[in-house]
């Protein structure tokens, strides 16, 4: 895959001033979808100020509206431009908090939408049979949103067709939190 773009973005806000934002890259994915394009969006919220991911999380949205509008005026066609933001988001999937991030972002959570339609139970990205969790929690606080459109740009939908949370034996994990792994594929249009 060819990078075509990319932008970074540093928050104004951050409790651990560590330099927390969010990035965009573009990909061209014509070995994989012919003619299609991804744009990424990977970021880190603060582990727990709410009031800064709170305007985190309207940073981010301003962002990829940004993002957006630069790539649209470079003539990328966005309606063959699937959107993804995905990262460590530091809200349990079960907190209000998550409903205000939802309320926000305005994406489609992919993997609480296939765990919904297929009837599992949600797993827990951040567990403390991690050996490296440093204190006893479980939850699920990384996340991949999709986009159908942002503003008034038509995006081209994605949909996900199976998931898998790695984990690996204790004496190899390599961070706190357990990497979630999507198949995505374009959502053919009835055209």
């Amino acid at each position: 895959m060819k990078q075509l773009f990319y932008k970074s973005h540093t928050f104004t806000a951050s409790e651990s001033w560590s330099y927390k934002g969010v990035n965009a890259t573009l990909l061209d994915m014509d070995a994989y979808w012919p003619n299609k394009k991804l744009l990424i969006f990977n970021t880190h919220l603060d582990p727990l100020h709410q009031e800064n991911q709170t305007k985190q999380l309207h940073e981010i949205r301003d962002f990829m509206s940004s993002v957006l509008d630069e790539l649209f005026r470079s003539d990328i066609d966005l309606s063959q431009c699937g959107v993804l933001l995905h990262g460590d988001f530091n809200i349990g999937s079960e907190s209000k908090k998550f409903q205000e991030l939802e309320s926000i972002i305005q994406g489609r959570d992919l993997y609480g939408e296939k765990i919904t339609k297929t009837g599992e139970r949600e797993h827990m990205t951040f567990d403390d049979r991690n050996p490296l969790v440093p204190h006893r929690d479980s939850r699920r606080i990384d996340y991949v949103f999709a986009f159908d459109s942002i503003g008034r740009h038509q995006l081209m939908p994605l949909q996900c067709l199976d998931f898998v949370i790695s984990i690996p034996p204790d004496s190899e994990n390599l961070s706190d939190h357990w990497p979630l792994q999507l198949t995505l594929l374009p959502v053919e249009s009835d055209k």
